[in-house]
């Protein structure tokens, strides 16, 4: 549905806007990774056959906030929830690693105001790839 072609596009793409990562490629014999402060992730097989030749090279990781998913007890990093915003059948829930905020969408009500942490895990398959300079790699 949403397929920016660069990461100006991917910016102005929904509301709640995207989540942007400043990641670093690593690989690993033939495992392939993004690395960032807040996270590691690994890609899909697609992701991860775009990937392997960029090793060492930073990269923007992006993902709508619909694609985070919340219910998980597990996931791929913790985040504190700072704010449950209503948007009617849905949540904005916006949250924090560190100082970096970021957003997610869940169903209404499937996070309790009240909740000071919760588990993360990314639709990594949902997520765009891009060049510091801003051009999609995957």
């Amino acid at each position: 549905m949403h397929d920016p072609e660069n990461l100006f596009v991917a910016d102005f793409i929904g509301s709640p806007s995207p989540n942007l990562f400043d990641c670093q490629v690593a690989t690993n014999g033939g495992s392939v990774r993004l690395e960032s402060d807040e996270f590691t992730l690994e890609p899909t097989p697609e992701q991860a056959d775009a990937l392997r030749d960029r090793a060492g090279d930073h990269v923007v990781f992006g993902i709508r906030p619909e694609y985070l998913d919340l219910t998980t007890a597990t996931g791929d990093f913790e985040a504190a929830v700072d704010v449950v915003e209503p948007l009617g059948d849905r949540d904005a829930v916006h949250l924090s690693i560190g100082e970096k905020p970021l957003s997610a969408v869940t169903q209404q009500g499937q996070v309790s105001r009240g909740t000071d942490r919760l588990a993360v895990d990314v639709d990594v398959g949902e997520g765009w790839v891009f060049s510091p300079d801003g051009d999609r790699l995957v």
